[in-house]
């Protein structure tokens, strides 16, 4: 059975590590208990993060909750774990309890990308959008830590949409945001956490930003298109997490 510990990090860091789970419960046969949906917080509330929102807009894949229940021996999955060994498939039987397991690492993230791309459903799947969903993180981070206004402009030049939604959580704290709506006739949107992300997953074309929240949007996404934002040399603070995925374009402008 494998057991998910995180008690840290915001919403994207926590999906991450349920998708991490559900690639050991996959790849072992070993039962990912329902009651990991609540990202290691029973309580539904924590750091910002609104549960509740999350399990009302997503559930975990039903068959893996079909594997082995083995709760002998004990084993403390880490980080370096996967790093020393990146083949989950000659990992021993047990008892998995996730500790200091982020699964934030590039080349784990390319060879299981399928399989973290099967964990999650959407309980109320959205039907396809056919413009472009633009995500900024700007807020706590700030340019050119997070995407910048010319990474945004040569991104929707080439897409050249005929319309569609631009996410941020604070807009009003950076007006490239408004002045890039304008230019491109993009509705600017703010939705609870758990359903931007699904909404976002539907359309086109994305555009998106720096940090696991934005990279979780392009994850689950079927797009055509997916830039995605990198800081430059001296102001990372994030995983470049789609740097070997096939599809997806990372930029640093």
């Amino acid at each position: 059975m494998i057991e998910t510990c995180l008690h840290q990090g915001r919403l994207g860091n926590r999906i991450l590590e349920l998708l991490g789970a559900g690639v050991l419960a996959q790849k072992l046969n070993l039962y990912l208990s329902p009651g990991e949906i609540y990202l290691g917080n029973p309580t539904k509330v924590g750091q910002g993060i609104d549960v509740e929102n999350f399990i009302s807009t997503f559930y975990i894949n039903p068959k893996l909750h079909e594997g082995v229940k083995i709760t002998d021996p004990l084993i403390e999955f880490t980080d370096d774990m996967c790093k020393e060994n990146m083949d989950i498939e000659t990992y021993k039987l047990g008892h998995y309890k996730l500790i200091n397991a982020s699964f934030q690492i590039p080349s784990f993230i390319a060879k299981y990308y399928e399989e973290l791309r099967n964990v999650l459903l959407p309980i109320n799947p959205i039907k396809h959008n056919p413009g472009v969903f633009v995500h900024s993180r700007v807020g706590d981070v700030m340019p050119p830590r997070t995407a910048t206004y010319e990474y945004y402009m040569n991104c929707l030049e080439k897409i050249n949409p005929s319309g569609g939604v631009f996410s941020s959580e604070d807009a009003n704290r950076h007006p490239m945001i408004k002045e890039i709506c304008k230019k491109f006739n993009l509705e600017l949107i703010h939705k609870p956490s758990a359903e931007n992300i699904l909404y976002g997953s539907s359309f086109e074309h994305l555009i998106l930003d720096a940090g696991t929240y934005s990279f979780i949007i392009g994850l689950l996404s079927n797009a055509k298109t997916k830039y995605v934002y990198f800081p430059p040399p001296g102001q990372e603070w994030c995983t470049n997490y789609a740097q070997s995925l096939p599809g997806w374009n990372v930029l640093t402008i």
